[in-house]
């Protein structure tokens, strides 16, 4: 089976946050260092975070469980564009944090 970057996937979930809510702009970022498996997506009004999580749920590979502090695979395969061309796989995705924010409380 393919695996398919953070990077490429976080690109991917842009395009589907895109799509979905039009006129909503989204920041989709991939983490850095020990996150770099984690994505983070902001947004000002718009959809609610439920909304927007029925989006990225699918798009983790693995999620944390905290009652056995670990990771646990989700079995999730995503299809992405990499440089022109489909690819599934599965997500290299360990969470996804969605953090929307109302115009008041900027």
């Amino acid at each position: 089976m393919d695996y398919i970057d953070t990077k490429d996937v976080a690109a991917e979930l842009r395009n589907r946050l895109k799509g979905a809510f039009p006129g909503v702009k989204f920041s989709v970022r991939k983490g850095t260092g020990t996150g770099s498996a984690w994505i983070s997506v902001y947004w000002t009004d718009g959809p609610s975070t439920a909304d927007v999580e029925e989006h990225t749920r699918p798009m983790q590979g693995s999620q944390f469980n905290g009652m056995e502090d670990r990771y646990e695979s989700t079995d999730n395969t995503v299809t992405v564009t990499v440089e022109g061309r489909k690819v599934t796989g599965k997500p290299l995705v360990d969470g996804i944090n969605t953090i929307g924010r109302s115009p008041t409380t900027r």
